[in-house]
């Protein structure tokens, strides 16, 4: 938990080999004998006084260091590379080790004289009771490993007193050894889920730096083979300003006060980094590092000192603690149940062939009561065997084999913000491979006797299909109509006896495993016959006496093998201008006319329309041309 001044700069440098601890101060290095791996705290140094923001209270030194440990931990038990767990994204990272995700059991051993602070034991013992369960102790809930996620459960399970048989100079290995020793005697039992706390009495030094580069300090050993959290934090009579805020307390003891957020920066640290391996930033700073000496929103309590939460009974000033959630910070308190998400996924459903990988189903995580998390996911359930999953963020993607069974799979999507923990369904739908039909144009005309132009016929792969269809008209054709199937062109022929009308007809294709449908449209248009004037248009000068005249020829085709006779008749004569026609019907609609037209002095100089209109029973078609007279 530190606070440095700038000639502290030279920190603690501890190494992780189990052998030995290094100490840079200025450019000269001392080994010490070790057998544990630490991680040390930097100090705090007073400033002058005319920076003491209100009575009573210690100032803060410039120059904090943003690790808090003043100290990097090199070649420590492994710190394996990131992997997601609990949350991410939030200024801390995972580095794969175990946090105490089943509760934490404090255990105290009191070393040295503590007759010289009778207040302390009641002050720190009562802190103890009540951290579990608190708001502030939750903050930790938001730490995890692969197996689960630190609890909201602290116990005070008990203490002993060690009068000082290792003196009042105490090295790191002295510390470890403490508690050894009342491991050894059955004093206190071997717990993995303890933290040892070892907290010396007034005067006891740590040769290490503690009051100089350190106010107190937490790792782990191994007895026999259970992993055994510990801490050192000493009271800091000796040098006040060094490790407490004030020199007036809420608990009227400024130094067992001090103590009390020294220990509760190391009890965090260890419920979440217990062996050095699990969660720390880039700098190498824990939890309680990166919030150390910051108290966040404070109170006076009655003899005018500051304290920021109440445990129990007590009031206490304890340091914030960083919250690895809404992109993380440093918190006084958390509460899980005030906030939450929903999970939403889009595309619902998705389908894929045997084999291939669908597109992205994105998943939304809808924030309530100021939830500002960030979830990971994972596909929890459903999926059939021979596909897998892949999670990119808040995306995900499935692959499938070429084995997998076609069906339709609903499954679950999973996810969490290292606290609570929500599901969506998706739908994953796996197909095997095929075709559609379709077909152009889809409607053609012809009369009877006559031939469709093609009809052109495409099979769309689906799921990775890549067969080759062969095609047949298999219903709808007219009596008289035929189709010619060429690979994947039809034509369709009607003889001269189709009755008129339109059909709807079915083309099927199939690849020899299954076949499919499309429809088309052939309509058959009933005999008739065709006229025609050339050519369309003539000029003629008015005669100044006498009539001049000109000719047309009018042509009547049978179509669809109409045979039946044909009337013609002319119209468009004015004053001036006369039409004939011969002759005026022709047989079995097949044959030419003549029409002439005369022009004399009185007619009007002008563009003339000319019609001949033909006629066969009802059928009745026409035909113009043009006249200019000048």
């Amino acid at each position: 938990m530190p606070r440095a001044h700038p000639r502290w700069r030279a920190a603690l440098v501890f190494s992780g080999t189990h052998n030995q601890v290094q100490m840079k101060q200025s450019d000269v290095f001392r080994t010490i004998s070790f057998g544990l791996t630490v991680c040390g705290l930097l100090l705090p140094v007073a400033a002058p006084a005319q920076n003491v923001a209100h009575s009573g209270e210690i100032p803060e030194a410039s120059g904090v260091r943003a690790d808090g440990r003043g100290s990097r931990i090199f070649q420590a038990p492994s710190r394996a590379a990131s992997s997601a767990v609990a949350a991410t994204g939030n200024g801390i990272d995972y580095h794969n080790g175990p946090v105490m995700r089943n509760g934490v059991n404090i255990y105290y051993i009191w070393y040295g004289n503590w007759a010289q602070d009778p207040a302390a034991n009641a002050i720190l013992t009562d802190f103890a009771k009540n951290i579990g369960g608190s708001p502030y102790f939750a903050i930790n809930t938001t730490y995890g490993d692969t197996t689960g996620n630190v609890q909201n459960l602290v116990s005070y399970v008990s203490s002993v007193a060690e009068a000082g048989s290792f003196g009042t100079s105490l090295t790191d290995d002295n510390v470890w050894a403490i508690v050894n020793q009342q491991l050894a005697s059955k004093a206190l039992p071997v717990d993995p889920k303890g933290v040892y706390f070892v907290l010396t009495a007034p005067n006891v030094a740590e040769t290490s730096g503690f009051l100089s580069q350190f106010c107190g300090f937490h790792s782990f050993g191994t007895y026999g083979t259970t992993p055994i959290a510990y801490s050192f934090v000493g009271h800091p009579a000796a040098n006040l300003a060094a490790c407490s805020r004030q020199t007036t307390s809420p608990n009227g003891d400024a130094a067992a006060d001090g103590m009390v957020s020294i220990l509760a920066h190391e009890l965090e640290e260890t419920a979440t980094d217990p062996q050095l391996n699990a969660w720390y930033d880039v700098n190498g700073a824990e939890n309680g590092d990166k919030c150390a000496w910051n108290y966040g929103t404070t109170y006076k309590v009655a003899n005018g000192s500051l304290a920021n939460m109440k445990l129990g009974l007590r009031d206490y000033l304890i340091q914030q603690n960083w919250l690895n959630a809404g992109g993380g910070s440093c918190a006084l308190s958390y509460n899980p149940s005030a906030q939450d998400f929903s999970l939403s996924v889009s595309p619902t459903s998705q389908t894929v062939a045997p084999g291939g990988t669908t597109g992205n189903y994105v998943v939304t995580a809808a924030g309530t009561g100021g939830w500002s998390g960030t979830a990971a996911y994972s596909v929890t359930g459903g999926l059939p065997t021979g596909a897998t999953a892949l999670v990119a963020a808040n995306r995900l993607t499935i692959t499938t084999t070429s084995g997998v069974a076609a069906g339709t799979y609903p499954f679950t999507i999973s996810g969490t913000d290292g606290v609570r923990t929500h599901t969506t369904a998706a739908t994953l739908v796996v197909a095997s491979p095929d075709f559609s039909l379709s077909v152009s144009p889809a409607s053609q005309s012809i009369y009877p006797g006559a031939t469709t132009g093609n009809y052109t016929m495409t099979a769309s792969a689906q799921n990775g299909w890549s067969g080759t269809v062969t095609y047949s008209v298999t219903a709808g054709l007219p009596a008289g109509a035929t189709a010619k199937v060429t690979g994947n062109l039809i034509t369709v022929s009607a003889t001269l006896s189709v009755v008129a009308g339109s059909y709807t007809f079915t083309i099927s294709g199939t690849d020899g495993i299954r076949a499919h449908t499309a429809n088309a449209t052939l309509v058959v248009t009933a005999p008739a016959f065709t006229i025609a004037i050339t050519p369309a248009s003539r000029t003629l000068l008015r005669p100044a006496t006498g009539s001049v005249s000109t000719t047309y020829t009018v042509t009547v085709a049978s179509v669809g093998g109409f045979t039946g006779t044909v009337t013609l008749a002319a119209s468009g004569a004015t004053t001036g201008l006369t039409l004939a026609l011969s002759p005026t019907t022709i047989a079995n609609a097949a044959g030419t006319s003549t029409l002439t037209v005369s022009v004399t002095s009185s007619a009007r100089k002008a563009a003339n329309s000319l019609t001949v209109k033909a006629t066969s029973g009802s059928i009745t078609r026409s035909a113009t041309a043009t006249l200019l007279v000048n």
